[in-house]
């Protein structure tokens, strides 16, 4: 799932969409004070998928920024393989368990998590080859398959800066 938020100087809040893996739209946030007229627009050209999005930040000079899902859903979504208990594994998500090194899953990690998931899954190919979601999050997989990361990566100057990036937040490098 993908989210934006729209801001301007024409409008007295942000409006925040929120977009499938499709890239079709799925929810809208209106500000409560918008007025008619800037609703009356955004309904007409309401952008349906990303890419209309896309077109209409440049046609009206919107401000628009993709805003990272972070959410439990996002990574039970992303992991593809839905075994074991999802309340053990919302818990260690959301820091209320702690995990192998005595540490509970912060925002750095569920940012390094979320970055390495799809890779991690790709790897990996068929589920029964996936460590259950609990013991992915308990044991803290992500941290040595970050590290793979960026050392797979010597080849990609994109990916090598934003892997350099997230692992001097992580303190690896």
């Amino acid at each position: 799932m993908k989210r934006f938020v729209i801001s301007s100087a024409k409008l007295p809040g942000d409006i925040v969409l929120e977009y499938n893996i499709d890239g079709n739209l799925l929810r809208a946030e209106f500000p409560e004070d918008m007025s008619v007229d800037s609703c009356m627009f955004f309904f007409k050209n309401m952008p349906m998928h990303t890419e209309i999005l896309m077109a209409m930040k440049e046609r009206f000079k919107m401000n628009v920024t993709e805003v990272r899902d972070y959410s439990f859903d996002a990574f039970w979504e992303a992991y593809k393989y839905k075994v074991g208990s999802k309340d053990i594994c919302r818990s260690l998500w959301e820091g209320n368990t702690k995990t192998c090194n005595k540490r509970p899953i912060g925002e750095l990690d569920r940012e390094q998590i979320m970055a390495i998931l799809p890779r991690y899954v790709k790897k990996l190919g068929k589920s029964e080859f996936r460590k259950m979601p609990e013991t992915f999050l308990r044991q803290r997989i992500w941290v040595a398959e970050y590290e793979n990361t960026i050392k797979d990566v010597d080849n990609n100057p994109y990916l090598e800066q934003k892997a350099r990036e997230i692992a001097a937040k992580m303190k690896v490098v």
